[in-house]
């Protein structure tokens, strides 16, 4: 592990106030506009092969805690967003001895929160994103090769009307990254004016300029970047699908380095029922590690799944697509997501990445007390320059038993098969992995 740095001291502290705030904000006299959703489970799980080995897997068997919490809130001062997905996993220690052992807390969790200084004019924003990615990008996801990553961000955000349709929305934000187990962490700043006119009651048109400021501070080696922004925007909310489409011009500086490109973000998102949903994200821009991280958590939620891809301190031109369908309620629930993200660099000490992702869940009640599921997940993880690959595919089976009004029984088998490629060396590994878990969960949350 490495020591405390004052970055890490300050993202920890930050975290802190965060969860302090939502607590400060959401007292027990909620509104009508509230919604909150909770549940804790403890369990236990038993593998056949904890360090995903080629061979002679090293069995084990980890007891589990942990709880889920939805929140949303809307005030007069406030609005809160928390949804958090966090648990506890008792490793074996022996098995580790000598070696980087797995932080025992993991989990996700996003948060957004919004304080109203002067209503409708002046506003302090607040968010933080924890959640996991990998320590070596070129190695399967195994617990010794995962690590706790956090963004936070805060800053105010300032509306100056300006006329019956015309607007301007300035605003600055602070932001800090961790990653518990690379010294790749940095913070920054960006400062953000936009200019917009509503033209009808469904579309606006906007005019804006960025620029950020990245500092990395964990290592001497690194070298602090600037990326500046400059691009059209048009914003459609139309019955029930919303559209927001940014494009122009991007630059990056770094040192000697200096670097421009094109810059795309397009999001769609629709409710196709009342039940079912479908979300579409694509695009271009500069980014960093912290921020591929925060953006795909981001648009995923909170599903215990690796987010992001390489830890690197230099930034990278990151082109993605990101999509995700959903149905929820009822007797039935499903998802299918599925993402693509190349990471271009130019300072050539990282190499290009690329990665593949797709999964689905699907969960059905089959009588009043019994659900059953199917889930599965495939990933591909590339370093052409490195020849360096990675294949990992997961299927499994879950059973759930409603024991009482509020106690849910699980049972969820999963099978793992990956393959990786490293400098024209083939390896592959199996796993098996069985967990049975006790669930608490209020009834009306069922």
């Amino acid at each position: 592990m490495f020591a405390m740095t004052p970055l890490r001291a300050t993202v920890s502290m930050c975290r802190a106030l965060a969860c302090l705030a939502v607590l400060v904000l959401s007292p027990a006299t909620a509104r009508a506009q509230d919604a909150s959703g909770w549940s804790v489970f403890v369990g236990i799980t038993q593998t056949d092969n904890l360090g995903l080995t080629p061979a002679n897997g090293q069995p084990d068997t980890e007891p589990q805690a942990g709880f889920n919490w939805t929140y949303v809130a809307k005030r007069k001062r406030a609005e809160t967003a928390l949804a958090a997905n966090i648990f506890y996993t008792g490793y074996d220690e022996k098995f580790y001895a000598g070696r980087r052992a797995p932080d025992s807390v993991t989990g996700t969790a996003n948060l957004t929160l919004t304080g109203v200084i002067i209503p409708d004019r002046f506003f302090w924003d607040l968010g933080e994103t924890f959640g996991q990615t990998t320590v070596n990008f070129a190695v399967a996801d195994s617990p010794s090769n995962r690590q706790n990553a956090n963004v936070f961000t805060t800053g105010p955000r300032l509306v100056f009307p300006l006329g019956a349709r015309n607007q301007l929305d300035v605003s600055a934000r602070w932001f800090s990254s961790d990653f518990s187990e690379s010294p790749t962490g940095g913070s920054g700043y960006q400062a953000l004016a936009a200019l917009k006119r509503q033209t009808s009651h469904e579309d606006a048109l906007s005019v804006a300029v960025s620029a950020s400021r990245i500092d990395q501070q964990q290592l001497a080696s690194s070298t602090n970047y600037d990326i500046n922004s400059a691009f059209l925007g048009w914003n459609s909310v139309r019955g029930r699908s919303t559209y927001l489409v940014n494009l122009g011009f991007t630059e990056l500086n770094q040192g000697l380095l200096k670097e421009q490109s094109p810059l795309a973000r397009i999001t769609y998102t629709r409710r196709l029922t009342a039940r079912t949903s479908l979300s579409v994200a694509a695009g271009r821009e500069f980014s960093s590690a912290a921020g591929a991280f925060q953006s795909n958590q981001n648009f995923f939620g909170v599903a215990a799944s690796l987010s992001g891809g390489q830890v690197t301190t230099d930034p990278f031109r990151s082109d993605y697509l990101r999509v995700a369908w959903t149905v929820t309620g009822g007797r039935l629930a499903m998802a299918l997501t599925g993402r693509v993200q190349r990471e271009t660099y130019d300072s050539g000490r990282a190499p290009d990445a690329k990665l593949y992702g797709l999964s689905f869940t699907v969960d059905r009640a089959v009588s009043p007390r019994l659900r059953l599921g199917l889930f599965g997940e495939f990933e591909r993880r590339e370093l052409p320059a490195l020849t360096a690959s990675i294949d990992d595919r997961r299927i499994g089976l879950s059973a759930g038993v409603l024991l009482g009004a509020n106690l849910v029984l699980t049972f969820t088998y999963a099978r793992r098969v990956g393959d990786s490629n490293a400098l024209l060396t083939q390896a592959a590994f199996v796993e098996n992995r069985e967990t049975l878990r006790l669930t608490y969960r209020p009834r009306s949350q069922r």
